[in-house]
């Protein structure tokens, strides 16, 4: 960038339209690049390459058929495209080491709460009621949507605990709540239960047997590790029902929708079949591995997936021959598409060496993310009606 010219954060937001902390926000997310000088005070100042900044202004105007990109200010969560990801200035990673899926959807949505949820009243009726109108075969995940359908038919109800978040969103918070204890309890055959947190009930609900400890602290650490991702698809279809006033039981079942495709929630459904049929004859499975292949390769992360990295390797920390099969795996990807491991492929490591359910990926996914849906749906509230895109007509004239 030596021979380029430089232009100061404060200029670049100035040609962008937007705020100096939109910039920073485009440097962790790899938009742009910078460098560092020295002002005339003494301080530390951050330089960028203007070319890049002014093709970061073409890209804004332009219209291109088949694309749409959103860039949004939020407080709520950090992907820095060298793989870190961070709640609320937390390591997700270190947050999955040591704290509950409650206490970090608390942290998301800064209630300054922790420590256990009530289950709310009537829950097993509702549950009951659930199974009732689900065809047999039905996916953990429909059912936990199907629950939260039946809260958001549901006449508003105050809070059970007032504004006991003191901020005025004490009645969406219960909602919310109620919301991800209801889904976690879903997700297993009827009877299963609330069993006392939300990473207890999802594993018992679905493992073939009851699970392990470890199995239990396996699963509590990717429902942490999934409770957001800055603005995936699903989480878009969340702030857009959101803007609309929409109630939050609405707008965690947009998203719960959203999240239902093979694109993005069911992506590590693939990824299991390829994990499967690797342990089982992987010389079978090598030649078809490319950049196409289920469970590798992220549109933010430039290389590892934070999210992966920590799961696997606390599968691989119970069982050594698993590390080794992963690895292997990891390089025969890494060698012929240039693709880390994703969390879709560890998700699916995860339901195969725990005995869960074979569709336990997106069912694990889908109760995580609720705490972010959650965050953005009262982040989103501050703002006025924004979703309004303008298409451009290919039709008949």
């Amino acid at each position: 960038m030596a021979d380029r010219e430089r232009v100061t954060v404060a200029a670049a937001a100035d040609l962008l339209g937007v705020r100096r902390e939109t910039v920073y926000a485009y440097i962790s997310r790899g938009l742009l690049d910078r460098s560092h000088t020295v002002d005339a005070n003494g301080h530390r100042a951050s330089l960028l390459d203007r070319a890049q900044v002014q093709a970061l202004v073409e890209r804004g105007r332009r219209t291109r058929a088949g694309s749409l990109e959103l860039h949004l200010d939020t407080a709520i969560t950090e992907l820095d495209p060298q793989g870190r990801l961070l709640f609320r200035g937390l390591d997700a990673t270190s947050l999955a080491t040591e704290r509950s899926l409650e206490d970090v959807a608390e942290i998301l949505w800064q209630t300054g709460r922790s420590g256990a949820w009530s289950p709310p009243d009537g829950l097993d009726e509702v549950v009951t009621h659930v199974h009732a109108v689900c065809p047999r075969g039905a996916s953990p995940a429909a059912r936990a949507r199907v629950a939260l359908g039946l809260l958001a038919a549901r006449p508003a109800q105050p809070s059970s605990d007032g504004d006991a978040d003191g901020d005025g969103n004490g009645a969406e918070l219960g909602a919310a709540r109620e919301a991800m204890v209801l889904a976690a309890c879903a997700l297993g055959p009827e009877g299963s239960g609330w069993q006392g947190d939300l990473a207890t009930t999802v594993a018992h609900g679905l493992s073939v047997h009851d699970p392990s400890p470890s199995t239990v602290d396996l699963v509590r650490r990717a429902l942490v590790l999934l409770a957001d991702h800055e603005l995936a698809t699903s989480t878009i279809a969340v702030r857009a029902a959101a803007g609309t006033g929409a109630a939050m039981p609405l707008a965690l079942l947009t998203g719960a929708a959203a999240l239902g495709g093979p694109r993005h929630g069911t992506a590590s459904r693939p990824a299991l079949d390829l994990w499967t049929r690797w342990i089982g004859d992987r010389g079978a499975v090598l030649p078809e591995i490319d950049r196409s292949t289920a469970g590798f390769g992220h549109k933010v992360y430039r290389g590892t997936d934070p999210r992966a990295d920590h799961l696997l390797a606390e599968l691989g920390r119970d069982d050594p021959g698993l590390d080794l099969q992963v690895e292997a795996l990891r390089l025969a990807a890494l060698q012929r598409t240039g693709m880390e491991p994703n969390v879709d492929l560890a998700l699916a490591v995860l339901t195969q060496a725990r005995g869960l359910h074979h569709d336990a990926g997106e069912a694990i996914f889908l109760v995580g993310r609720l705490a972010g849906f959650a965050a953005h749906t009262l982040e989103e509230r501050r703002q006025p009606l924004r979703f309004r895109p303008r298409a451009v007509y290919t039709g008949r004239r």
